[in-house]
């Protein structure tokens, strides 16, 4: 068998904390798209190993929320096309915690490689019910640089 070579971009390896990253989120339902989102969705990590991403809902729309699952509220997929729909999961970004009555969502973007990204929120005025009704919030960004440059 021949060696396997792994390649990295640089000798140097993320240091520190991940990155804190806030996006204020106003819930618009009766508008298209159903949000306005604040806050920028390019990251690029300065040789910190990724990011922790705190979606914050600032105006509800009327109610709307996280629901309690984080894994209903969150879905994430590579490329620059197409919604993920929920369920989807992507290695680089995983939600992690819902918190603040379920006003925040806290992700973690590892930021390993760079990439375009999509990803859906899905936010519902029911977030304890067994199957709440969805509004998903669809959105892109971008993983600029990865974790070594």
């Amino acid at each position: 068998m021949a060696k396997k070579t792994i390649t990295k971009t640089s000798g140097k390896k993320a240091r520190g904390k991940p990155r804190e990253r806030t996006i204020s989120i106003d819930v618009k339902p009766d508008q298209d798209p159903p949000y306005v989102m604040r806050g920028s969705m390019v990251f690029e990590n300065e040789k910190r190993p990724g990011f922790f991403i705190n979606f914050k809902i600032v105006d509800d729309g009327g109610g709307y929320r996280f629901p309690t699952d984080k894994t209903k509220a969150f879905a994430a997929k590579a490329g620059n096309s197409g919604c993920p729909v929920q369920g989807a999961v992507w290695s680089e970004m995983e939600p992690r915690k819902v918190k603040d009555g379920n006003k925040t969502l806290r992700v973690r973007n590892f930021n390993k490689d760079p990439s375009k990204f999509r990803f859906t929120l899905f936010v519902t005025k029911t977030p304890n019910a067994a199957n709440p009704i969805f509004l998903p919030l669809d959105p892109g960004g971008d993983n600029m640089n990865g974790q070594y440059d």
